[in-house]
């Protein structure tokens, strides 16, 4: 089977490729692009149908935004038709030893072709260094700063938004102390790939 293979990619992250499609025909044909349930949320596609005209050509924006690190495949099928033209019709008595063209064949008759969609996925794309920060004891009024750099692994942008939680120990204040005391530089940004 032929297949379209996209570049390593990042958990959460999508990847693009264009994919041809070409009437080698000399009629009009409609086509019509199916792919498994299964994998819809893993393999996307700009738009699922459309017509060409004799020797036409198209591309198709496919999509893959990989759920974990390992390697995903599925099929596309491809389904195509014959375009019936009202210019072609015959009328009068003629008409009737006419078969029309869309009942020619069966549905499941029509030609369907296959392309292979195979991704792979990668680690999550932002790491920090380092993952925990301890401020230790800190007497009130004083003030401890540390900093966190964020680490994007992946050959594309990543937008970011920070969150932090305190852990809970024995005999510490209330977590809301800490919550209320803690300033972050900023809350969200951008990290260009392979950039800190």
């Amino acid at each position: 089977l032929p297949a379209l293979t996209f570049p390593p990619t990042c958990a959460g992250i999508s990847s693009s490729m264009t994919c041809e499609v070409k009437n080698i025909s000399e009629v009009p044909i409609s086509f019509e692009y199916k792919i498994p349930s299964r994998v819809r949320s893993l393999f996307t596609f700009s738009d699922p149908r459309g017509q060409l005209l004799p020797l036409e050509s198209s591309t198709v924006m496919a999509h893959f935004c990989p759920s974990s690190e390992r390697v995903f495949s599925a099929p596309l099928y491809c389904t195509a038709r014959c375009v019936e033209d009202l210019d072609n019709a015959v009328e009068g008595p003629l008409k009737s030893l006419m078969q029309p063209l869309n009942q020619s064949l069966p549905e499941d008759t029509d030609p369907r072709f296959v392309l292979m969609f195979v991704g792979h996925g990668k680690a999550a794309a932002l790491h920090l260094e380092p993952e925990g920060l301890d401020f230790g004891a800190v007497r009130a009024c004083d003030e401890v700063t540390d900093q966190v750099v964020i680490l994007n692994s992946s050959s594309s942008s990543v937008h970011y938004t920070v969150t932090s939680e305190f852990v809970e120990q024995e005999d510490a204040p209330d977590v809301n102390v800490g919550v209320s005391a803690l300033r972050l530089g900023h809350n969200e940004g951008t990290v260009s790939g392979r950039c800190t």
